[in-house]
């Protein structure tokens, strides 16, 4: 695959294009300070809004940046986060989440540092919205309730409706809590995200690995996704994929891909919705160092077996994005550890969910950090790290 190349910092630093047949990618080198980028599309109106940790890894700060028709936008960042260095990169598994809900409106959800609440046993999870003049955000609240010993990061996802769903998982105890007593839970908002319903558990059985983060998405008729690890039995740490179809029935595994350890693998997972109306779902996760990927429509998977994407193992942090086509770019990180940068790798699939071109290979990725995707008006797609 040959590949355009972009440098950028929160502006535009420079640009050297290379083109190739549809669907192009490019690669966006965001500035030296940016961590964990995440995007998020607006489907209405093409933007990508892309947000990221820039400062301490302990206890740093989450900005926002909205990309016109996919394109590095001019327009300084602005802070999400009201109180200073609220945010966590370390781990790589704790960072922001974002999603654009009706009429445009971002969303974000985030692991509190210590900052956010000193003295505290753990962090609490907080969310924020874009005010209603779009100027900046509102101040973060705590979502956490009556659960406990947050950890691996948490997920925001909205539909055209109004309703925000913010899904993470802790222990419904403060004292003696083990990874079977975590569970996943839910908050669901039916006016924008400005108030939500108390938390309720999608899985009471429990048992979810604890510092592995989740995912969260809805479909075309609003019905939650989640994709999580579980730590339900020894050994094994399976990706689990939920299906909810109404509020009232219980969230169903639809999928389960094992992966034999007995360690927290400190992972993370990518959901991502065709911008198409009624667009099928691709979720990308991490099992046994390998990126895998399946299709999901109204709650099922439609492959015969998740599709392996990555050739080498040491793949971690997979993050998906589709084009206007149904083409799949699905990019990750190789390479990193506690404290170690690595380099940055993608594919295109088809809409089939067939492996399509070259291997895409990108140096450089920054500490705590991982690659960004995201479609672009004109069909082609970016990398950005």
């Amino acid at each position: 695959m040959i590949c355009r190349v972009i440098i950028a910092t929160a502006a535009l630093l420079g640009i050297n294009l290379i083109t190739r047949a549809n669907p192009a990618v490019d690669v966006v080198r965001l500035p030296s300070t940016v961590m964990q980028p995440v995007a998020a599309l607006d489907p209405e109106s093409g933007a990508v809004h892309m947000v990221w940790l820039r400062g301490d890894p302990a206890h740093g700060n989450i900005y926002l940046q909205t990309w016109p028709g996919g394109r590095p936008g001019v327009d300084a960042p602005i802070r999400v986060n009201d109180q200073d260095g609220a945010a966590i990169a370390l781990g790589t598994v704790r960072g922001v989440q974002a999603c654009v809900g009706r009429h445009g409106r971002v969303h974000a959800v985030w692991n509190g540092s210590r900052a956010t609440a000193p003295g505290a046993q753990g962090s609490p999870l907080l969310y924020s919205r874009r005010n209603d003049a779009g100027t900046g955000f509102e101040p973060a609240r705590n979502l956490l309730g009556e659960t406990f010993l947050l950890d691996g990061g948490a997920s925001v996802t909205a539909d055209g409706s109004g309703r925000v769903f913010v899904v993470w998982h802790a222990a419904t105890r403060r004292e003696g809590a083990t990874e079977k007593d975590r569970q996943v839970f839910v908050v669901q908002s039916d006016d924008d995200g400005k108030t939500f319903g108390p938390p309720r558990s999608l899985t009471p059985a429990g048992g979810v690995c604890g510092c592995c983060g989740l995912r969260g998405i809805t479909d075309g008729t609003g019905r939650p996704n989640v994709l999580y690890r579980a730590a339900a039995v020894s050994p094994g740490r399976p990706m689990i994929l939920l299906d909810q179809a109404t509020p009232s029935t219980a969230a169903l595994p639809v999928l389960s891909d094992p992966w034999p350890i007995e360690a927290c693998p400190m992972s993370t997972a990518s959901l991502v919705r065709a911008p198409t109306p009624g667009g099928r779902i691709w979720g990308a996760w991490e099992t046994g160092g390998r990126i895998r990927l399946e299709i999901i429509s109204a709650g099922r998977p439609i492959l015969p077996e998740p599709v392996t994407v990555s050739p080498e193992s040491g793949a971690r942090h997979p993050a998906l994005a589709v084009n206007r086509n149904g083409d799949v770019l699905c990019a990750w990180a190789e390479g990193t550890g506690w404290q170690r940068g690595g380099r940055v790798v993608w594919r295109v699939l088809t809409a089939e969910g067939t492996l399509s071109g070259e291997i895409g290979h990108g140096e450089g990725l920054g500490v705590w950090s991982f690659p960004a995707v995201l479609p672009r008006a004109d069909g082609s797609f970016a990398v950005a790290y």
